[in-house]
């Protein structure tokens, strides 16, 4: 049995390579989309501001029903750290009170 061991760094690069491909198409995508709206309705502006509200709805969408749970969960989870780090400055401030008390 072969096993594949590939290096972190050509693993980075086939990530990379995909994720370039990916936002290709997508630029030719949109391009092409506000080619054809052009010729459709006559009016670069026109098209462009129907395709930027495409895509904004697209991102309101997308936050509405996924992103906003993750922003939420991250919230919470800094807001558990915080009151972790805040409790241990303030526990931190006790002692060494105490330690002052006794060493004057």
């Amino acid at each position: 049995m072969a096993t594949d061991n590939h290096s972190p760094r050509s693993l980075m690069t086939a990530i990379v390579t995909f994720l370039f491909s990916i936002i290709t198409a997508t630029i030719l995508l949109v391009v092409l989309l506000l080619e054809w709206l052009t010729s459709l309705i006559g009016s670069d502006i026109v098209a462009t501001l129907i395709v930027a509200a495409m895509f904004l709805l697209a991102a309101a969408i997308i936050y509405l029903l996924s992103a906003h749970k993750a922003i939420t969960q991250i919230k919470a989870r800094w807001d558990e750290i915080y009151d972790v780090a805040y409790a241990a400055r303030k526990g931190f401030e006790r002692v060494r009170d105490f330690i002052r008390l006794f060493l004057g």
